[in-house]
């Protein structure tokens, strides 16, 4: 679940507390998810005309550890000639 308000991402065996440029950047890829993205066609709409692409890198890198417990549903990924995408899938039903 993705909490706007409180800024997390929860699952039934863990939660992510994010930042507020953190969030920014995964309401981003949320509103566009399994796109692929330029990281300059990221930061400007996430963080405004200042951003930079190093201080991206850097979100992407912090983003990435904290969405770790949720690998398989929700994954920050990039791919050399495509870009950054957020892969989101539904959670595989674990009762079967």
């Amino acid at each position: 679940m993705f909490d706007a308000k409180q800024r997390t991402v929860t699952s039934t065996r863990a939660t992510a507390l994010l930042t507020k440029r953190e969030w920014q950047l995964l309401a981003f890829f949320l509103t566009n998810p399994n796109q692929f993205f330029a990281a300059e066609d990221v930061a400007q709409p996430a963080w405004g005309p200042d951003a930079s692409i190093e201080q991206f890198r850097t979100y992407v890198t912090r983003l990435r550890q904290k969405l770790l417990p949720f690998k398989g549903v929700c994954e920050l990924v990039n791919e050399k000639g495509k870009g950054y995408r957020l892969v989101l899938q539904q959670p595989k039903d674990r009762a079967g």
